[in-house]
């Protein structure tokens, strides 16, 4: 759940950080978000299809979330999660990201804290993979268009001996039409003798305010630094009849240091009255490797109501491996009623087959009252084409204040550790999720327990041990000699 709070979050933060006229309350907590302040997610939930347990454990899970309360405090640079049953608190995780840029999660009443500064050491720790999401489903991208856009006069001023002025109409798909172009043709050297004063130009604003990730900065400038170009590119500014630049392109041959030569073709445009447009295409000189990336975005202001339709879809091709995510973005805001509604679906496909698809589909129905935004979202899964989770989650959404972090007692560094003293933090992880997951089970009686244990034992038999189960002390679980055990040495075929 508070993965899809997060996504939920963060697209209403895309919305109005486009469109700010959209839905003021959003536009509320988008401005209070991007000052450094935090948003309060408050939500229950109920799961009316999971495929992927049985129906008890399905029963018992509802049991759990009709006791249950999650409060999600989300800042840049930090979160803050706590799950509440019968309005005590159960189990807290603090995320914040250091100075070095590395990540600390403290885990609450356990007081226990781990530091980690990359995915293979959580995926160490947790036996599977932890990943981090890519640094540009991080990044604010409305917001890095304001950061980044008062610096490109300053870009182009390093061009102007080059500069030559076409004109020429053109128009660009949400955005407008122009009226001229100015085009800068260099040579690979004049490229380079450039591109360092260009990115030092563009420092600042990467380096400065919330749009780009922590973590991802220092890599996102290296890898501009390190930028370097193999032929003669041509850089087109499109102008419109004010004079206003509303769209760019460039095409040309680059690599990064000398290695992975790609062909690049970026065209797009920007207009903060109607949307966007962006294309990417990024294929390797040689061999089979590529990127692809579309971004569509349209927004409109009418007497009654506000839309925003966005449409987004990246490809790679690394190695002959295909992978692919892609979004599907169109929402409402209703003036009289303050009503946001609509549909998001959220797709990923790491194989490349349609069969491998995840996709997440969003439906809100959310409505302004103060400063918060208050309803439900139905939440779905889909793996392929068949869906695999189907539920509804009622929620707040309001400006909060980061909660002060606990100290933890222990603090494990995941990266400094031997094999020996990793296997022990495992240990010690398991043993508080074994008692958190006990307190769940004792909720239960005793039958529906047994069979929720049967269905956690199918899972460690089948896909490796998530709990230490045998350490389960459960007061009533002992059983009469002459009845069966509930947990099978094979699973049951039907």
């Amino acid at each position: 759940m508070k993965k899809t709070l997060s996504i939920l979050l963060m697209l209403l933060l895309l919305v109005s950080g486009a469109r700010a006229e959209f839905a003021p309350a959003a536009t509320a907590l988008a401005t209070h978000w991007r000052a450094g302040g935090a948003v309060l997610a408050t939500a229950t939930m109920d799961i009316a299809e999971w495929k992927a347990v049985s129906e008890h454990t399905l029963g018992a899970v509802n049991s759990w979330l009709s006791a249950a309360r999650m409060d999600l405090w989300l800042a840049p640079g930090a979160s803050h999660t706590a799950l509440t049953l019968d309005d005590q608190l159960f189990v807290s995780l603090r995320a914040d990201t250091l100075a070095d840029g590395r990540e600390a999660l403290t885990l609450m009443p356990d007081s226990l804290g781990l530091i980690a500064g990359s995915d293979s050491a959580w995926s160490q720790l947790l036996g599977s993979s932890k990943e981090a999401a890519p640094w540009h489903r991080q990044t604010d991208w409305p917001l890095a268009w304001e950061q980044l856009s008062p610096r490109l006069p300053g870009v182009y001023q390093l061009l102007i001996v080059h500069e030559k002025t076409v004109r020429q109409g053109i128009s660009i798909k949400n955005v407008g039409k122009g009226k001229e172009k100015k085009e800068y043709a260099l040579t690979a050297d004049e490229w380079n003798t450039a591109w360092p004063a260009m990115v030092k130009a563009l420092e600042p604003a990467i380096l400065e305010g919330n749009a780009f990730p922590a973590l991802a900065r220092d890599a996102l400038l290296a890898a501009l630094k390190g930028l370097r170009f193999e032929k003669a590119g041509v850089l087109k500014r499109f102008i419109d009849a004010d004079g206003a630049d509303i769209g760019m392109q460039f095409t040309g041959t680059v690599s990064l240091a000398g290695e992975d030569v790609r062909k690049v073709t970026l065209y797009g445009g920007y207009n903060g009255q109607t949307g966007l447009y962006l294309s990417l295409k990024l294929p390797a000189v040689k061999g089979r490797n590529n990127l692809t990336l579309l971004l569509s975005s349209q927004w409109k202001s009418g007497k009654d109501a506000n839309t925003f339709r966005l449409s987004y879809s990246l490809k790679r091709v690394v190695d002959s491996a295909v992978t692919a995510e892609e979004a599907d973005i169109n929402l409402k805001h209703q003036s009289a009623s303050g009503r946001i509604t609509g549909r998001a679906v959220i797709s990923a496909t790491p194989t490349g087959k349609a069969a491998d698809r995840t996709a997440l589909t969003l439906k809100p129905n959310l409505t302004a009252q103060g400063d918060a935004l208050r309803g439900t979202a139905e939440v779905m899964v889909k793996q392929g084409r068949k869906q695999t989770f189907r539920g509804t989650i009622s929620l707040s959404l309001q400006p909060g204040v980061l909660p002060v972090p606990a100290s933890p007692n222990t603090t494990l560094d995941l990266e400094r550790l031997d094999a020996a003293s990793l296997d022990a933090a495992r240990n010690t992880l398991a043993d508080a999720m074994a008692k958190h997951l006990k307190t769940l089970l004792m909720r239960l009686d005793r039958a529906e327990r047994l069979k929720v244990l049967h269905d956690i034992g199918r899972d460690a038999r089948t896909e490796g041990p998530v709990a230490p189960l045998t350490d389960l002390a459960l007061p009533d679980q002992q059983q009469p000699d002459n009845t069966t055990d509930y947990v099978v040495d094979k699973e049951d075929t039907p």
